[in-house]
């Protein structure tokens, strides 16, 4: 009896045993699952992190890439820069790399336009000098308006904002008309002084950020839902299916190209200078670089000038609102063949320069953008002006005697039978008023006319005026600053282009609208400014109006970069400004715009697994 009750009282011991047994092991099970859970969650946290820091790799190496592109030998001169999917779509790894996208300039950008991704979007660089140069207005003449009337051209713009503007950046503590200097801040003092960054203006009285960035809060380019449901979320939009840019869209600091030569046999040579002061030295360049005809007419020009000077054509006199009125009645290079007081003529083969400057300096109102001709302007003979009339004619007549007493004898200097003693009395202001002209030249001593080797007709002008701008200058500087491409230029901002036409604008918005599927290389009908008068948009003497305003293609370039991968997963957006100008490009400016957003769904942008990997 003693035994079978031992035996009984042991059996419940046995029973908790395997309770317990079956609750460590449910204990482990969790452990181990929570466990599996953790590394699983740690695994996802550590590929999206590995992917992350990939996207940005790619986005930088696609800043790199692009600057490599405007090397010497990196062929992005010779390529179509504005939209090539051939070469800004480019696989790094198996289904990933980068995309370089910018937003269709002439688009209407609504929510039902996106779906078609290739009417919003392209592959390529954004040429800075599709935008006003906003340094350089501050180095026009207040007194003209111009720097004023050109920023009331962008959208929500007033008097008082574009004169606060400009009194921020000018070197003077004087307000404009409708101005604020430093008596009207209390926190920040202006600059008076060139701005660091875009993002300044919002220091300046009146300007907030919504006149700023528009509704583009993402800053990419194209509508997105958000930015067009009215107040349902951010930004608080108008709802009105098109994408309010804001300024900066229309404004840069950096825009320029370098005033050297691009041909292949002559890249980054110094173009030659049609004003340069000794007129032997000119005939012999182009006598080298063309040939006699060449080096006589232009040489002969400019002692003398055209035969008939240039009018401008009633339907194209009337400049748009933001430039200056053109007068028919002056446009053009005077006629005037006086060739200033020869008192230094030369043995030595220095032309005299003559001390008259009374010669044409071009047409009527052609004042422009360029620094080119701003910050160094030219006399009559080409040579370096004070900008006071009578110490010009003193230094002038020194420079005479002095080229006199080192030739040693005072008679003719004579280059294809054109006696140069006299010196250039006419300053070439456009390289466009050479095109068809007639000068009057005494060659051997009997009266000559000479018809210009460059004729006016669009087919002629289709092939030469490639070569005569890339080898012409009308300055020695080393850079042009300010000039507007419009290839690429909103309408906005080639409305505000001085001199424009009020038509013509909308026509050049016509005219460009297929360079978004053929693209734009240095050998096409796009390749300079002089379309606008080969395709009859302008008259000749309104191109020369035009002329230190516009150009075709600049040399430092905006760029938006999106490293991405098919699969999925982080993008990385970085913009970045490349200044090409130089021999080894600089990157002058590189953000991270990812932590605004994603800014584009997967299906906006191509795939790699399509793309063979380089």
């Amino acid at each position: 009896m003693i035994g079978r009750r031992h035996s009984h009282s042991e059996h419940p011991r046995a029973a908790s045993a395997l309770v317990l047994v079956l609750v460590v092991i449910a204990m482990l099970s969790l452990g181990a699952y929570t466990f599996s859970e953790l590394m699983i969650t740690e695994y996802h946290a550590a590929d999206a992190y590995g992917r992350q820091v990939q996207s940005l790799a790619w986005a930088q190496s696609g800043v790199e890439y692009a600057a490599a592109l405007l090397t010497e030998d990196g062929g992005g001169w010779q390529a179509d820069l504005y939209n090539n999917p051939t070469l800004f779509h480019i696989p790094i790894s198996q289904d990933g790399g980068f995309t370089i996208v910018a937003p269709v300039e002439d688009a209407t950008s609504t929510s039902q336009s996106r779906q078609n991704n290739t009417a919003v979007l392209r592959m390529g660089l954004i040429d800075e000098s599709s935008r006003i140069n906003i340094n350089a207005l501050a180095t026009l003449d207040p007194a003209e308006g111009l720097a004023r009337t050109m920023l009331l051209a962008l959208p929500n713009m007033t008097d008082e904002i574009a004169d606060a503007i400009l009194d921020w950046i000018d070197a003077d503590d004087e307000p404009r008309e409708f101005g604020k200097e430093v008596d009207s801040y209390k926190l920040v003092v202006p600059r008076n002084g060139p701005l660091d960054s875009i993002e300044e203006l919002l220091l300046v009285a009146d300007v907030t950020p919504k006149l700023l960035y528009g509704e583009d809060t993402n800053r990419n380019g194209v509508l997105d839902s958000n930015e067009n449901d009215a107040a349902e979320s951010l930004p608080n939009d108008n709802k009105d299916d098109t994408l309010d840019l804001g300024w900066i869209e229309y404004l840069t600091l950096s825009s320029k190209e370098g005033n050297l030569q691009h041909s292949a046999d002559y890249y980054r040579e110094p173009r030659i200078n049609l004003n340069q002061s000794l007129l032997t030295d000119l005939y012999d360049q182009l006598e080298e670089r063309f040939d006699a005809d060449v080096a006589l007419f232009v040489t002969a020009y400019r002692m003398n000038g055209p035969v008939t000077p240039l009018t401008t054509s009633s339907s194209s006199s009337t400049s748009s609102s933001s430039g200056t009125s053109s007068s028919s009645s002056s446009s053009g290079t005077s006629g005037s063949s006086s060739s200033g007081s020869s008192s230094g003529s030369t043995g030595s083969g220095s032309s005299s320069s003559g001390s008259s400057s009374s010669g044409s300096t071009g047409t009527s109102g052609s004042s422009g953008l360029s620094q080119q001709s701003s910050s160094s302007s030219t006399g009559a003979t080409g040579a370096s002006s004070t900008g006071n009339a009578a110490t010009d004619s003193m230094l002038n007549s020194a420079a005479n005697a002095l080229a006199g007493a080192i030739g040693g004898a005072t008679g003719s200097v004579t280059r294809g039978g054109l006696d140069l003693s006299s010196g250039g009395s006419t300053q070439i202001t456009s390289l466009y008023q050479l095109l068809g002209a007639q000068v009057s030249a005494t060659i051997n001593g009997q009266a000559t006319t000479l018809d210009s080797p460059w004729p006016s007709d669009p087919g002629s002008l289709q092939k030469s005026l490639p070569e005569i701008l890339d080898t012409f200058s009308t300055s020695d500087d080393a850079e042009i600053i300010g000039r507007i491409n419009i290839n690429e230029a909103r309408r906005e901002v080639l409305a505000a282009i001085p001199n424009m036409p009020e038509d013509a604008p909308d026509k050049i918005v016509a005219a460009r609208a297929q360079r978004t599927s053929s693209g734009t290389t240095a050998t096409d009908r796009f390749s300079t400014a002089g379309w606008l008068l080969i395709e009859g948009i302008v008259d000749q003497a309104t191109m020369v109006q035009l002329d230190s305003s516009i150009t075709a293609r600049g040399e430092v370039f905006r760029m938006r970069v999106v490293g991405h991968a098919d699969r999925g997963g982080p993008l990385t957006r970085i913009e970045a400004v490349v200044d090409g100008s130089t021999v080894v490009p600089k990157i002058i400016q590189q953000r991270n715009l990812s932590r605004l957003g994603t800014g584009f769904r997967r299906d906006d942008l191509p795939k790699f697994n399509a793309m063979p990997t380089p």
